[in-house]
C-alpha cells in the first residue's frame, strides 16, 4: 500500500535526522557512491559541510526566516584577531554574550548580506518571496511504482501561484 504525499511538520534536524525516507540528496549519494550512502546514511557519520554548503544555509535562512538568522547567529567582527590572547578573550567574551547562538565571521555574514540584498533588488523575485507560503517544509510520501519511503524538504510553497522556490547558490553566476 502506498502513502499518500502529505505534510511533514519537521525541525531542519528531525528531517535531515530521518534515516527512513530517501531525499534527493540521498538518491544522489547512492548514485555517486554505495559505500559513502552507506557510510553516511545507513551508519549515520554526519557528512563533512563544505564552506560552500555553509554560505548556503547561511543564505537559506537569511532569505526564508531571516528573524531565526538573527536569533541564531551572531557576527564576528574581522576586526578580532582569535590568534592573540587579547582576540582569544575577545571572541570568548562575544561567545558568552551571544550564548545558544553560532557565531559567524564578519565575511561571510557580508557575503550572504550582499547575496540576499541581490535577490531583492530583483523585483519579481522579491515579489515571490515576499508572497504568503510556508518556508522548509517538509513532505513525505511513498513511491507507488517502487513502493520506497520518500521526502522532500521544499524551501517555499507560493500556493497562490501554485509554485514552490527553490534557492540555489552557485560559484560563478
Amino acid at each position: 500500500m502506498t502513502e499518500p504525499a502529505r505534510v511533514w511538520e519537521a525541525t531542519h534536524a528531525e528531517y535531515h535526522g530521518d534515516k527512513n525516507r530517501i531525499s534527493h540528496s540521498s538518491k544522489e549519494l547512492f548514485l555517486q557512491s554505495r559505500a559513502l550512502y552507506f557510510y553516511h546514511i545507513v551508519l549515520a557519520n554526519p557528512r563533512t559541510v563544505t564552506r560552500d554548503m555553509y554560505l548556503g544555509i547561511l543564505l537559506h535562512i537569511l532569505v526564508l526566516e531571516p528573524d531565526l538568522f538573527w536569533r541564531t547567529y551572531y557576527q564576528i567582527p574581522h576586526s578580532i584577531d582569535g590568534r592573540t590572547k587579547a582576540g582569544k578573550q575577545a571572541l570568548l567574551d562575544l561567545a558568552n554574550e551571544n550564548q545558544g547562538r553560532v557565531g559567524v565571521k564578519e565575511r561571510d555574514v557580508t557575503k550572504v548580506l550582499l547575496w540576499h540584498d541581490a535577490l531583492y533588488a530583483n523585483p519579481e523575485i522579491r515579489a515571490l518571496l515576499e508572497m504568503d507560503g510556508p518556508v522548509e517544509q517538509s513532505v513525505i510520501w511513498t513511491d507507488e511504482e517502487t513502493g520506497l519511503p520518500l521526502k522532500c524538504r521544499r524551501d517555499k510553497v507560493v500556493p497562490e501561484l501554485n509554485l514552490i522556490l527553490d534557492i540555489k547558490t552557485c560559484q560563478y553566476a
